[in-house]
């Protein structure tokens, strides 16, 4: 198991990474954690990002998964 936490406007949400599939299934997940369905695919409204292991904030979707 891998667990993260997700941050949104002060919300913030532990999510267990290892039940996605890809990028997509995350999105279509986090869309109704946080009741926003439409808003995260094609950047309509959020962009998702990470922390690196170095600490660089990275774009979601610019590195491979799986």
């Amino acid at each position: 198991m891998f667990v993260d936490q997700v941050h949104m406007e002060g919300v913030v949400r532990t999510v267990d990474l290892t039940g996605f599939d890809g990028y997509d299934h995350m999105i279509v997940e986090l869309e109704k954690l946080f009741n926003i369905k439409g808003k995260l695919h094609m950047h309509n409204q959020w962009k998702l990002t990470f922390k690196d292991n170095e600490g660089d904030m990275i774009l979601v979707g610019d590195d491979q998964w799986p």
